[in-house]
């Protein structure tokens, strides 16, 4: 009799196991803040880079057939500049890989002293898919505030927020961030925009709409 209960829990155990893998979520898409070793760190600090911020990248078999990825840069709330670091529309078929990364890099202006050189490229285990250098703003500040999302869902044709950098002058607090801020509602950009000067780092993943 023991017998036949521990053989019933047992199967019983077994159908709720199967049950609930069938009923699990299929992976989502994802794009996640990377953590980098000492001989990265090394090497992107050895190659001048004053900023850098890289992510993993998880399509999850997701037909992407596109990415842009681009920086806004706002002086008292306005929009002053508005730099893509890259398009990629025809992207090359290690796209689809699962091993990836974004790499946005900042670095020291070499004409002007306030300006930063912006650029973003996608890594593989094989090479690369680089953008284009662009030119930002460097805003003269006293005080700063930079946070980096540490995972976003990755939904086709929508724009997703990497990272915030927020600057003041005259000694001000920043705005503070927190994991709203990277939703980009409305109400919370408002709210950063009241610093002097504000980055936002955005990235889109490109599908064709059905």
């Amino acid at each position: 009799m023991k017998r036949l209960i521990s053989f019933m829990l047992l199967s019983l155990l077994l159908f709720f196991t199967v049950f609930a893998m069938g009923c699990s979520k299929a992976p989502q898409p994802e794009i996640r803040r990377a953590e980098l070793t000492d001989s990265e760190q090394k090497l992107l600090a050895a190659a001048g880079v004053s900023e850098y911020y890289v992510f993993d990248i998880d399509l999850a078999g997701g037909d992407f057939t596109g990415l842009k990825s681009w920086v806004e840069y706002y002086e008292n709330g306005t929009l002053a500049k508005k730099e893509y670091g890259i398009e990629l529309t025809s992207p090359s078929t290690n796209f689809r890989e699962s091993n990836k990364r974004l790499v946005i890099t900042l670095r020291e202006g070499a004409s002007q002293a306030r300006e930063y050189e912006y650029y973003v490229s996608i890594t593989y285990k094989g090479g690369m898919d680089g953008g284009r250098k662009a030119s930002i703003p460097k805003p003269e500040f006293t005080t700063s505030s930079t946070g980096s999302a540490e995972r976003q869902i990755i939904e086709p044709n929508k724009p997703i927020i990497l990272v915030v950098s927020l600057f003041d002058k005259d000694g001000a607090i920043p705005e503070f961030i927190t994991d709203d801020t990277y939703t980009g509602r409305e109400d919370e950009i408002e709210r950063i925009l009241q610093s002097d000067y504000v980055y936002l780092f955005y990235c889109q993943f490109d599908k064709p709409e059905e």
